[in-house]
Parts: structure tokens; C-alpha cells; sequence
């Protein structure tokens, strides 16, 4: 509202047509009560300023209902008391606002009833129906209905809605239109004390598709059902949703009723509020669209701090997946799994959420697990969720989700490198990824060019590092002794192994090294009992010495293979 100072707007409601565009109707009781109204964009600017929907100034207008049609009329029916009683008015708007002939009396009943209440639903055909509270019948109370075409104009009279009769309090009702406009109209009645709400189907003629029933699945006089209220969805599934009162413990919830477009109940009643201990749940409202109910209400869980307002939203079936997306984590919604960049030592949860068609997350579904790329080892596996622990770096691929019917999902690339070093392993060759050092022959003097790789828990080479090398039982030399890389010389006949040892890492232990001795290619005579020497060249002595000698044997290389034994 734009007008202010000491003024009194109250009972305010909202219609949307297929634009997002939105009208707001309500109570000014301020001096002579009006029904004001202010249209919206669909960004929530203003369209206009406030207007005055009731033409005539005096009386007293209040208890507005308004509904829009998806190409942006609409329709605001209200209670009046311009003819010193109670009736029902409506006017109508097209798409820019502007007014539609006149104010127009809905009920068709004389000067001494009062009608009161009134709810208004439009039709995507553009037909619309009016209900309001009747009392044409005298102290009773009953619940009429009007159907107009798009311009206004009535099809067929006023006629009753409830199928029952004799001393009836029947009050509040509201009504739901389906596309092909059907509807169905809601009230509560009070009979022998006894608050219940109840429901009647009609077609779009307004004739009844069946008697009238209860709603609330049962009753006492210590129960009060009232206030209720319906949404209803183009095909005609409609849920109702109202206050439930226990005397007893002065408590006031809300409870609800599911039903297919057949009529037919959905389950049971429902509690729509999930904190058990709210005291006093009131006003609720529904809409249903697109499966999903839209629940709200005032709510004074918070105590003394006064009535707050709340929702809530539910699927009104278990709608099936119209798609899948792999989500990091156990379960739940969440985004849609990119890229990811792991290590061995590292894994990765990953589940299949599934949506509807509008994106609403509708629980985890069971998918056949699978992988691509290099990716090891090869995700193979069914169920919700798959953890993926990888053993092999680097490596990258995607991991795939497929459903039984509603297609595949994948993941972003993901990239896999090795884990923390935790070991060391002899590998041949100067550096680098290579094959591991196997058990060896060598002849004497023959070499071996190796490294110490360290590797992570999965067997993953992660670096060279630097080791102290040594070999067991005397059966060669290393060039340098410490390093990352060493040449191994075979330097006496026999069998060892050769280790690497690091500070802080598993060190590595080659298979046995075997080494033997190759058969001379020549042989050298040396001064002394044994071993590698000098040749004797020309030698002096005197008859009192003597002279020791040896034969050295000799590969064709010169390596000293050891002495001979020779004539």
C-alpha cells in the first residue's frame, strides 16, 4: 500500500498470472473499508499505484478474493454491504489494468440473506467460479457457487454447493480450478458441536461429480477442523490443508489431504508443521505446481516474541528422475561433480542424485558404476554411491553413472598423481621410471648402471632420491657410494645383493647378484705368491736369493681375473 499515516490495511492476497507478473488485493478499513489492490512486474516493481477495486464509497467492503489468468486478467470478488446487507461482488480487469464494465453483484438471492466469504479460481479456458458462505435459507447456513465465461457473463444461476441439509453452519469456503475447469470447492461446517471440513467435485458446468465428503479422516468433539484452504495443478490433483484444534491440550496444528484428479484420497492426513512442540499453527495457505505443494503459515514456536511466518515445501507424488548428476559425498543434493585432482593416496565418494524435470532433488538413485580413461583399477560396481580409491599415478579419466532409464552422467576429468614416497626400489638405468633391478650374472669386472626410485603405498614412482649403496660379500664396487644413481663393477667371483638404504624411507634389496669368472685370454707373471700386479720384467739375483712368482690371469680387457694355475 502507498497510502499511510493512521490507516488500517489487513487480509491482503496474491494472484500470479503466466507473466510472473502479480496482483496484490486487501482490506483498507480506514473510515469506510475498501478493497484496494496494486499490480507488480514480474521483477517486483510497482505497475501503477494503488486502486481502488469497489466503486461505490460507503458501506463497508472487506474479505477480498483474487485469481489472474495466465494472459494477465483477473478477477477480485469481495463482500459488500452497499445495499444496507451482505453480498458478493466481483469486477473484472483485463491484462493493462484496466477495468471490465463494472462492479457486479454475484449472488442472486434477495434483500434479507447475507453472503459472506467469497473465494474466486479462474480456468486456462478463462471460465471462473465464485463461492462465498449463503444464508438464503434462513438461520442456515450454506455454501453457493457461481460459474462466468471470460467476459463476465454467468453460465447457468447460483446454485448449492453442499449436498447436505437441514440445520447447517457451513463457513469459509474455498475454491480450486483445474485447466479444463473442473474444480473443487472446500469449507468447514459446524454441526452438534462438531467442526469438520468437507469437500464436493464438480465439472466445469457445474454440475456435481459426487456428494460431498469429509476430509479430516475422524473426529470429536474435543477435535475442531477449520479454516481450510486447497491448491489444486492444471490436471486437477488437488491437496487441502487446514487447522486442527485439540481442546484438550489447546494445541492448534495443521493437517493435510493428497488427492488425484479422480478424487480418490492419497494416502491419509498428514501434519504439515514438523516442530511437535508449536502450540498454535494458524492461517495456512496451499498452491500446488509442478508436483511440488507450497505450505504456509503463522507460527508462534518462538513464544512471546509473537506469530512469525513459515513454509514448507513436499512433493505431492514421488515424481520419477528426469535426470541424473554424480555429486560428491554419501547422499543428498548438492552440485554437479567437475574436475578433481587426486592423489594415490587419496579417495573419492562420489553418489547419483536424482532430479525432476524442475531440478527438484528427489534422493539418490541406484546407477551402474563405471570409469574411462586410464583410470585404475576400473570402476565396475552398482548402487548409489561408489568410493573410488585409486592405485595408479599418474592417470586421469571420468567416472561414469548409468541409469536403467533416464540416462548417464559424468564427472569432470579426474587427474590422479602419485602419493607421499614411502619406499625406495633399485630400478636400472641412470634415472627415471624404469623396470626394477632383477637378479644378475656377471662375469668379473662387468658393470651395472642402476638408481633408487622412491615410490608411494601403491607402488607409484614418485621421484630419484639419494641412497648409500653397498653389496654383500665383497662381489664388487660402486662409483659413487652414495647418490641417487650409481655403476656397480663386479669385482670378485661370487654371490650377493646389492642394497639401497635411505634415512627415512624402506630401503630396497636387489635379487642375488651372481658374478663369475670368465676364462683367461692371457696371462702375465707376477712377482709375489698371488694378485694383480706388475709384469716381471729383467731381474738380477744372487744364488743365495730367491724368487717368488705367480701367473695372473687376464681378461681380454685386462680385468684381473684371478691367478692360473699353469706348467
Amino acid at each position: 500500500n502507498t497510502l499511510s499515516g493512521s490507516r488500517d490495511h489487513r487480509e491482503p492476497t496474491v494472484a500470479v498470472d503466466g507473466f510472473n507478473r502479480y496482483i496484490v488485493v486487501w482490506e483498507d478499513r480506514t473510515g469506510d473499508n475498501d478493497i484496494l489492490a496494486q499490480r507488480f512486474n514480474s521483477n517486483g516493481t510497482k505497475n501503477g499505484g494503488n486502486f481502488r477495486i469497489n466503486e461505490v464509497a460507503g458501506g463497508s467492503q472487506i474479505i477480498a478474493s483474487v485469481d489472474a489468468h495466465s494472459s494477465g486478467w483477473f478477477v477480485g470478488v469481495w463482500q459488500d454491504t452497499r445495499t444496507g446487507k451482505i453480498d458478493i461482488y466481483g469486477q473484472i480487469y483485463n491484462s493493462s489494468g484496466n477495468k471490465q464494465g463494472s462492479n457486479f453483484k454475484i449472488n442472486e438471492n434477495g434483500e434479507t440473506s447475507s453472503e459472506r466469504t467469497p473465494s474466486v479460481a479462474i480456468s486456462a479456458n478463462g471460465d471462473f467460479v465464485v463461492v462465498w458462505r449463503d444464508e438464503r435459507n434462513g438461520s442456515n447456513s450454506d455454501i453457493y457457487g457461481q460459474i462466468y465465461n471470460s467476459s463476465g457473463n454467468k453460465k447457468g444461476g447460483n446454485f448449492r454447493v453442499n449436498s447436505n441439509s437441514g440445520s447447517l453452519n457451513l463457513v469459509v469456503p474455498k475454491v480450486a480450478i483445474d485447466a479444463s475447469g473442473d474444480f473443487v470447492v472446500v469449507w468447514y461446517d459446524i454441526i452438534d458441536g462438531v467442526r469438520n471440513i468437507h469437500g464436493r467435485r464438480f465439472r466445469s458446468n457445474g454440475t456435481a461429480k459426487a456428494s460431498q465428503e469429509t476430509i479430516n479422516d475422524g473426529s470429536s468433539p474435543k477435535d475442531v477442523q477449520f479454516f481450510p484452504a486447497i491448491g489444486m495443478d492444471d490436471a486437477g490433483n488437488y491437496v487441502v490443508v487446514w487447522q486442527n484444534g485439540h481442546q484438550d491440550s489447546l494445541d492448534i496444528d495443521l493437517s493435510a489431504q493428497k488427492f488425484n484428479s479422480s478424487g480418490g484420497r492419497i494416502g491419509s492426513n498428514f501434519k504439515v508443521g514438523q516442530d511437535p512442540g508449536v502450540p498454535r499453527q494458524r492461517k495456512a495457505d496451499v498452491k500446488l505446481f509442478n508436483n511440488v505443494m507450497y505450505f504456509t503459515w503463522a507460527d508462534d514456536r518462538n513464544g512471546s516474541q509473537g506469530l512469525d511466518i513459515y513454509a514448507r515445501t513436499d512433493f505431492f507424488a514421488p515424481p520419477p528422475p528426469d535426470h541424473i548428476k554424480i555429486v560428491a559425498g554419501v547422499s543428498g543434493d548438492g552440485a554437479e561433480l567437475g574436475s578433481v585432482a587426486l592423489t594415490a593416496d587419496q579417495t573419492l565418494t562420489v553418489h547419483a542424485a536424482g532430479y525432476d524435470a524442475f531440478n527438484n532433488y528427489l534422493g539418490d538413485q541406484t546407477v551402474t558404476w563405471s570409469s574411462t580413461g586410464s583410470l585404475a583399477p576400473p570402476v565396475s560396481a552398482s548402487g548409489t554411491s561408489f568410493t573410488f580409491s585409486p592405485t595408479t599415478a599418474p592417470a586421469s579419466g571420468t567416472i561414469v553413472a548409468s541409469h536403467a532409464t533416464v540416462g548417464s552422467d559424468a564427472t569432470g576429468t579426474i587427474s590422479v598423481s602419485p602419493g607421499q614416497p614411502q619406499r625406495v626400489k633399485i630400478l636400472v638405468g641412470a634415472s627415471g621410471n624404469t623396470s626394477e633391478l632383477t637378479p644378475a650374472n656377471l662375469s668379473v669386472g662387468g658393470t651395472l648402471l642402476m638408481h633408487a626410485a622412491s615410490l608411494d603405498a601403491d607402488g607409484n614412482y614418485v621421484a630419484d632420491v639419494s641412497v648409500n649403496w653397498n653389496a654383500s660379500n665383497g662381489i664388487g664396487t660402486f662409483d659413487p657410494n652414495s647418490g641417487a644413481s650409481t655403476t656397480f663393477t663386479a669385482g670378485a667371483a661370487g654371490t650377493g645383493v646389492i642394497t639401497a638404504s635411505h634415512a627415512t624411507l624402506q630401503g630396497d634389496q636387489s635379487g642375488q647378484i651372481t658374478v663369475v669368472r670368465p676364462p683367461p685370454s692371457f696371462i702375465k707373471i707376477v712377482l709375489g705368491a698371488s694378485g694383480d700386479g706388475t709384469e716381471l720384467a729383467d731381474t738380477t739375483i744372487s744364488a743365495d736369493d730367491n724368487l717368488v712368482l705367480h701367473a695372473a690371469g687376464y681378461s681380454t680387457s685386462g680385468i684381473y681375473l684371478g691367478d692360473e694355475t699353469v706348467t
